[in-house]
């Protein structure tokens, strides 16, 4: 369930890239300079969580990628055209990461203290 998770973060950090043209045309050019690094950091921190959620580490930071990409899906369906595909993908991620949540390697601080 975590690698469907992480395909799931990671077509909707990219889909976010999507977000820039709508947000400049509804807001006009002085959007620009907030909308591009808005698009870049859900970008990053969605398919960032996408790839920690395929290796198995850092839990925490692939439940910031899902929690990212719902709001990718959020502003999709206030902005662009594709919220009504986003939110539920954003939501099936959180929803399998959570279910996932054993299969990631939690344990490396009992084997760092066992090896003592």
């Amino acid at each position: 369930m975590r690698i469907a998770a992480g395909i799931l973060m990671i077509i909707a950090g990219f889909m976010s890239l999507s977000l820039t043209y709508p947000l400049v045309e509804r807001f006009g050019e002085t959007a620009n300079s907030m909308v591009v690094p808005l698009s870049l950091l859900l970008l990053g921190l969605t398919a960032g969580g996408g790839s920690c959620a395929f290796k198995k580490k850092y839990y925490w930071w692939a439940l910031v990628g899902a929690i990212c990409s719902v709001f990718t899906g959020f502003l999709h369906v206030l902005f662009g055209e594709l919220g009504f595909i986003l939110l539920p993908t954003g939501i099936l991620a959180i929803i399998f990461l959570i279910k996932s949540k054993d299969e990631f390697d939690s344990n490396r601080l009992k084997q760092g203290n066992s090896n003592n």
